[in-house]
């Protein structure tokens, strides 16, 4: 007789071209080890729709339909993903019927979870860390009770909707990841910068630079996994599943400096001989160099071979009063000589069409990306047009300036920041975002990952 059994499940994405998302959705497997934590009698299985069809899909809840306490679904904004998610909850719908309640979380609904609620096909939501809004979830599910409890709940109730508790990020419960849920194998990818047996790694979630136009800024919160930790995992990937290349996926790795000497030192210690990437901020650059000299000359030593870095814009202006990046372009061109001068390479994004940007600010943004292109080794540079995400404190401003916004989930699946969405943007800026983006970077992101 099967265990009872959760069903996670991970919508694909599709917004970027040529370019395969293939990173676990370690969110869920988070939440997958606070249910096995608090109830190691229920199966937890994790639906990635990167590396698994909708055919499966429907295998998996007929195999399942008999045993499913409840389906729940990640989303974030944009992306294809809210469409893909649809598409998977009228599939389980049409088997399941309405005995099993579906749930949708993610970072969309942590924004608009009214907005979500209100579709047809959704029964609960649960925004804010699902770590600790599942377990009492469930909790609540088993009593058929206590639903007004649960951190982070709306659910509907006839015409009535019941509300739970405030669910705020925590730092406890982020201790590591399941792995003996995850098949390890199917999420190794290669990686064109890094190499041909690369595994996306998760170590921190939040970010506390809360740049206005960005959604990881806006819990304000950061949580992060030990250096010990980290190391333990990509002993074993590299030892167990020969894998010799680790992304982090984090928002900005280097947030902890006394954890990423740590991290770097014991890559040396235990003698791991992996090409690593992580995200960067140019105040992290600053940072080391002030209070720990030396530090970005050991994480070359390592074998980090790219830094992300979010530019934004070459002007001043845009930088300070519409990102309120907390950096200005001089800051910015320290941090990327200090990056090429240790021999890494670095990866530059940018982003086109801010509200209240002019014609001259987006010239400066375009003279600071040929500026980039010149220095060794050859940085990647990726343009993007701006995209008003709901929640960020530079929505409203996207509002005022004319961006309807959507009321309906179907309304937000069709956000893509490669495409124009605001009425002051237009196909020209489309254009001129690919042509910003060079042939070799194009090559880049086309071979990054095969199937």
């Amino acid at each position: 007789m099967q265990n009872q059994c959760i069903i996670l499940g991970y919508p694909r994405l599709n917004h970027e071209r040529n370019y395969v998302h293939a990173w676990m959705p370690y969110a869920l497997f988070v939440i997958a080890k606070a249910i096995e934590s608090s109830y190691p009698e229920i199966d937890v299985v994790i639906f990635d729709g990167h590396v698994q069809s909708l055919d499966e899909w429907d295998q998996l809840l007929r195999e399942r339909c008999n045993n499913i306490l409840f389906v729940g679904l990640s989303i974030m904004t944009g992306g294809g993903q809210i469409k893909y998610a649809l598409d998977m909850a009228e599939r389980m719908r049409d088997i399941m019927g309405e005995k099993t309640k579906l749930v949708f979380g993610g970072p969309h609904v942590n924004v608009l979870p009214e907005d979500t609620l209100r579709h047809p096909l959704v029964d609960v939501v649960l925004f804010g860390p699902g770590q600790y809004s599942v377990p009492a979830f469930i909790e609540a599910l088993k009593n058929d009770a206590g639903f007004e409890n649960v951190p982070g709940l709306l659910m509907k109730n006839g015409k009535k909707i019941i509300k739970g508790q405030s669910n705020p990020l925590k730092k406890n419960l982020f201790n590591g990841y399941p792995w003996h849920i995850v098949d390890i194998e199917k999420n190794i990818r290669k990686e064109a910068t890094l190499t041909d047996r690369t595994f996306g790694y998760i170590s921190s979630f939040g970010c506390p630079y809360g740049c206005r136009f960005c959604y990881e800024g806006i819990a304000r919160g950061f949580v992060s996994l030990d250096a010990t930790t980290i190391l333990d995992d990509v002993e074993m990937l590299v030892n167990e599943h020969n894998v010799s290349g680790i992304k982090f996926y984090d928002a900005d790795f280097f947030i902890q400096m006394e954890r990423v000497q740590a991290f770097c030192e014991g890559l040396l210690t235990r003698k791991l001989d992996v090409k690593w990437a992580a995200s960067i901020h140019p105040k992290d650059v600053a940072r080391m160099d002030n209070k720990r000299p030396g530090l970005l000359d050991l994480i070359a030593k390592t074998g980090c071979s790219r830094l992300l870095m979010g530019i934004e814009s070459g002007s001043n202006r845009v930088l300070k009063e519409i990102v309120d990046k907390k950096c200005t372009v001089e800051m910015i061109a320290h941090a990327v000589q200090r990056i090429a001068g240790v021999g890494i390479r670095g990866s530059y994004t940018f982003i086109i069409g801010f509200p209240g940007e002019s014609a001259a600010e987006k010239q400066e943004t375009i003279a600071m990306i040929e500026r980039l292109r010149r220095i060794q080794p050859e940085p990647e540079i990726r343009a993007h047009l701006y995209m008003p995400y709901p929640g960020t404190p530079l929505f409203d401003e996207a509002v005022r300036r004319g961006f309807v916004k959507r009321n309906s989930l179907e309304l937000w699946s069709d956000c893509d920041y490669y495409k124009n969405q605001t009425p002051w943007t237009s196909q020209d800026d489309v254009q001129l975002i690919d042509k910003l983006t060079s042939q070799q970077n194009l090559i880049h992101r086309g071979a990054r990952y095969e199937n």
